[in-house]
């Protein structure tokens, strides 16, 4: 069965901008095409600052602010104060596209708890610089200020790291490492937003999170102070005071206080109020995550829209062709010979009546025989090969017996009988 995730492009990322929903701030410098100077509109989002220029290109200085004030002109008119580096998960293993990057000019504010319907791309402190990462998590920021201790921030949604690079070197590039530029492990590190988590035996979602890099610490039942809550289906549980999934379904307004929840395989509610809670928790801006077995939170059986996500078939079992190969594993191979069950230990010799077997299959395959017969190289089959047969001749004996034996067997049995 396929997986299907709703409203959810991935675990990681709970909600990321577009490269045309990017933080809205300058890349470069200040100055117009003719040299001169003029207004500057940063806006990020939610705040908008007007810095007023001098136009008329006298000596008196611009007007500026914060950071804004160590951002500076190269000599050569083409060289900029640069800041590279990848956004990578927690753990430094994977590296992360659409994260919004940039330098604030202000105290970034906190995140409101609770669901809400965010605009990606919305970033606060008044950036002054901002860039995108790629596909490959790199980024460029250009024309950031020069100086000591100079804020970075990395943020995916409500995944957010605030860190500070210690020194920027004017008019060169500086490289900002992944300790840096990876996002946070715990809450002493940054922001993550809250998830519940209803457990599967099947699909383990918490042992992803726990994969890229988040802390141990931060996986407890509600009423633990972690940002990853457990709430037991037919999964792993944190002891008896794990509360059932029906607890999160069951009530909106419980389900309204996490960012995002995770239905893995089976984790699905049966009544149709629980149901209907979800829906509006996902209409209110909450992230829902759903894999195989859970799809009865988007067949006919939801609520509307949902149930007319999908065109669902019959459920009728696929049938398979007579002609399509089977397994290899002690079952028959195209040109009709049975591959054997058990491997031979290495270093044993091969008796020559499975090596004759084996030739023949060889010669059927080479020939592409439809009709072959059915044959087997397997020790159960050449019992001749492996234990000794005391009605047959020589050729039956067992590979490893000496020629001396097969010798005098031979003569005993040319000897005339005495009457």
């Amino acid at each position: 069965m396929s997986r299907l995730a709703l409203f959810f492009p991935a675990l990681l990322v709970a909600c990321s901008a577009g490269r045309d929903d990017a933080v809205s701030a300058p890349l470069g410098d200040a100055s117009t095409d003719d040299g001169s100077l003029g207004d500057v509109s940063l806006d990020d989002g939610g705040s908008t600052l007007d810095v007023l220029l001098d136009e008329d290109g006298g000596g008196s200085p611009p007007t500026c602010k914060g950071l804004q004030c160590q951002q500076v002109k190269c000599p050569d008119g083409t060289t900029t104060t640069t800041i590279t580096g990848t956004v990578f998960n927690p753990a430094k293993t994977d590296p992360l596209y659409n994260a919004v990057v940039y330098v604030p000019n202000a105290p970034v504010d906190a995140f409101k708890p609770g669901v809400t319907c965010e605009k990606c791309g919305v970033a606060s402190g008044e950036p002054i610089v901002s860039a995108l990462s790629g596909s490959d998590g790199k980024f460029r920021l250009e024309n950031v200020p020069v100086g000591d201790n100079i804020p970075l921030v990395i943020q995916i949604g409500r995944w957010r790291r605030q860190v500070v690079i210690p020194k920027i070197e004017a008019c060169t590039n500086n490289a900002v490492g992944p300790d840096l530029t990876r996002l946070p492990k715990n809450q002493k590190e940054g922001d993550i937003p809250l998830t519940a988590i209803v457990t599967s035996t099947y699909d383990p979602t918490e042992c992803i999170l726990r994969k890229i890099g988040i802390d141990d610490s931060e996986f407890t039942v509600n009423t633990g102070k972690g940002r990853i809550h457990i709430y037991h289906g037919n999964g792993e549980t944190l002891g008896a005071s794990t509360p059932a999934g029906a607890a999160l379904w069951g009530d909106l307004a419980t389900l309204k206080k996490y960012d995002l929840v995770a239905f893995p395989c089976s984790s699905v509610a049966t009544d149709a109020p629980s149901k209907q809670n979800v829906v509006n928790y996902a209409d209110a801006g909450g992230r829902v995550f759903a894999t195989d077995l859970s799809y009865p939170w988007v067949d006919a059986s939801a609520p509307t829209p949902w149930n007319g996500a999908a065109t669902w078939g019959s459920g009728r079992p696929r049938t398979r062709s007579r002609s399509t190969p089977r397994s290899p594993r002690g079952r028959r191979s195209p040109s009709g010979c049975r591959r054997s069950a058990r491997r031979r230990p290495s270093g044993r010799s091969t008796s020559p009546a499975r090596s004759r077997a084996r030739r023949a299959c060889s010669a059927r395959r080479s020939a592409g025989s439809a009709t072959a017969p059915r044959c087997s190289t397997s020790r159960s089959t050449h019992r001749s090969a492996s234990r000794p047969n005391r009605n047959a001749g020589a050729s039956s004996t067992r590979a490893s017996t000496s020629r001396r034996a097969a010798a005098r067997a031979r003569s005993r049995r040319a000897a005339p009988r005495r009457r």
